[in-house]
C-alpha cells in the first residue's frame, strides 16, 4: 500500500504492540522555553533547546517514577544562545575550544543504506581512520 499510496494504515494489534514499547511526544516552543528556564532554576545547568525537548518528552512519557531516566545533551547551550538567553536572563559563552564554531565548515558523510556501511563508516571513525 505505501508504494502505491504513499502512505499505510496500521492495524490496532500492531499499534497496541508498539505501544508497549515505544512512546512518542511533541514539546512546543513555550514547553521548551520553560524546561531551560526549569532545569537552570533547578540545577545550575544550561542546556540547549534540543536537550530541553528530549528531556520534556522523557518526563511526558515516563510510565514509572521509580525508573531513573538518562538524557543525553545534544549540544553545548551556545550554539543556541538566543533561546537560552530567552528562558534564563543569561547567554552562554562558546568554550573556547569552540570559538571557531559558526565559521566550521559543516560536515556530512552520506552513507549507503546498509547496516555494514554504517558500522563501517564507526569503526573507522573511532579508529581515526578514512574508510
Amino acid at each position: 500500500q505505501f508504494r502505491s499510496d504513499g502512505d499505510f494504515t496500521l492495524g490496532t494489534d500492531v499499534m497496541a504492540q508498539l505501544r508497549e514499547h515505544w512512546s512518542g511526544e511533541r514539546i512546543d516552543d513555550e514547553q521548551t522555553t520553560r524546561i531551560i528556564a526549569s532545569t537552570w532554576e533547578h540545577s545550575g545547568v544550561l542546556i540547549d533547546p534540543h536537550t530541553a525537548v528530549g528531556i520534556g518528552a522523557a518526563v511526558t512519557c515516563r510510565r514509572d517514577a521509580s525508573v531513573p531516566v538518562v538524557c543525553l545533551a545534544t549540544a553545548h547551550p551556545a550554539k543556541f544562545p538566543d533561546a537560552v538567553e530567552a528562558a534564563t536572563g543569561i547567554r552562554p559563552e562558546l568554550p573556547p575550544r569552540l570559538d571557531d564554531l559558526f565559521e566550521r565548515p559543516e560536515r556530512c558523510t552520506v552513507l549507503p543504506n546498509s547496516i555494514a556501511a554504517l558500522e563501517g563508516h564507526i569503526d573507522a571513525a573511532l579508529l581515526g581512520v578514512t574508510p
